[in-house]
């Protein structure tokens, strides 16, 4: 059966399953298998949390993960396309809760990039009703200390060397042109018209510390339907651990997104998809075996 929308599900002593079209089935077992709420270009509606709800489950509210971070955009609106391979850490009210090291991606909203991306889970968990509950901060280390030790003394060269060139160009060939200016203009935060020469001793240390921890305040996240997977879900201490049949509802089986499970990117998500629903068919097939004295 195919382009059957579902309008509702029932169990009394067999599930029924009611189509938008009017169409009507029925059956002794039932997997929910429809993923979760994000990317609904993909086809996913997030009908089956509300399937699972109804029929007795606890279902936590969908949020978005591997998803883009909205940030205050003062800086990354400027640098918007541009991209850094450097090391992110996260903090929550103070509290370092994620670390990763790739590429991240300024944006005209925040951030993104696959280190971003990584983490965002963690932002999300910290979300209610689309505002955080803590603040949430973006730390960006773009070199490590034996390199900022060189850099340092570069720096220091440079003032001498080429004193009378505005400040927007100290930081060339160290970082690209755009990421400097925007580097220095929030370590300075003054003119970068400036010489060079104006730039002191105290002016050198805010610029490494800045290299050292380029902070971005996160607003929060982009919304389900730009996200990769979905965090929440029905709860997954409901359903056998080896079977994936529901305690509460006998013959009834879930896999996929529709659970509480979400993973990291690198096909983590896909891969629980796929072993999940394995494992939810064959549990069902056996049950139903059973049911018939074997096939």
């Amino acid at each position: 059966v195919t382009d059957a929308a579902v309008k509702n599900i029932v169990k009394e002593n067999l599930f029924t399953v009611t189509c938008e079209d009017g169409r009507v089935f029925s059956s002794d077992l039932l997997i929910i298998a429809c993923g979760g709420a994000c990317a609904s270009y993909t086809g996913t509606t997030g009908d089956g949390y509300k399937w699972l709800s109804r029929l007795g489950h606890k279902v936590f509210a969908p949020k978005p993960s591997i998803v883009q971070l909205l940030t205050d955009n003062s800086v990354t609106k400027a640098l918007s396309g541009l991209r850094l391979d450097c090391e992110l850490t996260l903090t929550a009210d103070g509290n370092v809760v994620a670390e990763q090291y790739g590429e991240v991606l300024f944006t005209d909203y925040g951030l993104s990039g696959p280190a971003v991306l990584q983490v965002s889970g963690e932002v999300s968990r910290r979300m209610r009703k689309d505002r955080l509950t803590v603040p949430v901060k973006v730390s960006l280390r773009l070199f490590d200390e034996k390199t900022l030790l060189s850099i340092e003394e570069e720096l220091m060269e440079r003032r001498r060397t080429f004193a009378s060139r505005p400040s927007e160009q100290f930081l060339l060939s160290i970082l690209p042109q755009k990421i400097g200016a925007m580097l220095l203009k929030s370590a300075l935060e003054r003119p970068m018209s400036l010489p060079v020469s104006t730039i002191t001793d105290g002016d050198i240390k805010k610029i490494l510390s800045t290299m050292r921890s380029w902070n971005f305040q996160v607003l929060g996240t982009r919304s389900l339907e730009q996200a990769q997977t979905t965090i929440g879900g029905a709860d997954c201490a409901e359903f056998s651990e080896e079977t994936l049949e529901s305690k509460l509802v006998s013959g009834l089986f879930a896999c996929g997104e529709v659970l509480d499970v979400d993973g990291d990117c690198g096909g983590y998500n896909l891969t629980w998809a796929f072993a999940s629903g394995i494992l939810a068919g064959r549990s069902a097939a056996m049950l139903l075996s059973d049911k018939a004295g074997g096939f």
